[in-house]
Parts: C-alpha cells; sequence; structure tokens
C-alpha cells in the first residue's frame, strides 16, 4: 500500500508529479517541499501548516474518504 509521500510525489504511471514545469519534482533534492508558486497553492500550503501546528494528524486518501462519510452522516463498513 502506498503511503501519502508516495501519492503526492508520484504519478499514478510511478513518475515525480510535476510542480507546474515539466521535469520539476515537488521536493526540493534534500526531500524538502518547494514553496508554493500560485495563491492557491499559498493557501493550501498555510491550511497544511495551521493542521501541523495544531497537532491534527495529516489524514491519506482513506482516512479523508472515512471523514467526509463520518461528517455526511453516511454508515461505514464494519471492518
Amino acid at each position: 500500500m502506498m503511503d501519502e509521500t508516495t501519492r503526492l510525489s508520484e504519478s499514478p504511471a510511478g513518475g515525480h508529479v510535476s510542480a507546474g514545469h515539466a521535469h520539476e519534482p515537488l521536493v526540493t533534492p534534500c526531500g524538502q517541499p518547494r514553496p508554493p508558486r500560485t495563491e492557491l497553492g499559498r493557501k493550501l500550503h498555510e491550511i497544511r501548516r495551521r493542521i501541523v501546528a495544531a497537532g491534527q494528524p495529516m489524514l491519506d486518501w482513506d482516512g479523508f474518504d472515512r471523514e467526509m462519510q463520518e461528517r455526511r452522516g453516511e454508515s461505514q463498513p464494519e471492518a
């Protein structure tokens, strides 16, 4: 199973996702995230920073889906 880092840094075909230009990875060679270049990117980065600062865990896609189902009042399958 892929973790969140893998999902964000690789495309479905296994290559790196572009940050806006061909062959530009989302992280620097030392593993640090590249600064956002667009207003949307800056807003999303600020939201992420606040979540981390509050000590909340970052959700993977499955966790996000569960959270959305819970907020919508949808029943969840028994595990």
